[in-house]
């Protein structure tokens, strides 16, 4: 296991950070299996995105290129992955409207993820089956 006070060096990530790119099975997956997957069209500062409803997460995350420099709050926090990995993101609070949940988010920023917008069940974002708020 990580510890979440390893130096960055230390951590398993690293290899991104030296340019590196790591295939992974939850991708594949996720490209193989989108019609059981709680995925729909959304809208970030009026631009058109994939989300991806994420019953499993309990936070939220963007694609950085989708959030303007002046949204960035200036902190980062740590996000533990399913593989145990933790990678410090940068947080932005940004408009959003999707079928989930339509106003502003606080969202951990990440350079490429597999969907656009991916929303855990942080306070307000409605539940995948009823659509109700949780």
């Amino acid at each position: 296991m990580v510890s979440p006070h390893a130096k960055p060096a230390q951590r398993p990530n690293d290899a991104e950070a030296k340019g590196y790119k790591v295939g992974t099975v939850g991708a594949w997956a996720a490209m193989n299996n989108r019609d059981r997957m709680q995925v729909s069209e959304g809208l970030v500062q009026g631009k058109k995105i994939t989300v991806l409803r994420d019953s499993g997460a309990y936070t939220v995350l963007i694609r950085r290129s989708l959030v303007c420099d002046k949204d960035l709050t200036g902190k980062k926090s740590g996000v533990i992955f399913a593989d145990i990995t933790i990678k410090w993101l940068p947080e932005a609070i940004t408009e959003i409207s999707t079928p989930y949940h339509s106003w502003k988010v606080s969202a951990k920023c990440l350079e490429n993820p597999l969907y656009d917008l991916i929303l855990g069940n942080d306070p307000g974002v409605r539940d995948v089956d009823t659509h109700e708020p949780q």
